[in-house]
């Protein structure tokens, strides 16, 4: 796997992910994962605007909106039409390390 090259939407090296990082390591002790990115701007989508009785359809119907943006981690949520998110990613390379392999950025 050593050098292999993936598209991932968030790294810790991106110069936007600063304070979310900062914020993560003084919260949590630990640094965040596009997985924990991603689970933070979803739960911010559904919850922005929700209430107790806010159906499933309505949540979608709200994420659907072609107007609907919420603040997130790095960068405003927003989705296409067909439900992906629009955001930009970036490629990681798998480089290896004293300890088994890690993902590290690559800048263009």
């Amino acid at each position: 796997m050593n050098g292999v090259v993936i598209p991932v939407p968030f790294h810790t090296d991106m110069p936007e992910a600063k304070d979310f990082v900062a914020n993560m390591q003084k919260m949590f002790g630990v640094n965040p994962t596009w997985r924990t990115f991603a689970s933070l701007d979803a739960m911010n989508a559904i919850l922005v605007d929700s209430h107790v009785d806010t159906t499933r359809q309505e949540i979608q119907a709200k994420l659907q909106d072609k107007n609907f943006q919420v603040a997130g981690s790095t960068e405003a949520v927003r989705f296409l039409p067909n439900g992906d998110r629009i955001g930009r990613g970036v490629l990681v390379q798998i480089k290896p390390q004293a300890k088994g392999y890690r993902f590290a950025m690559m800048t263009p």
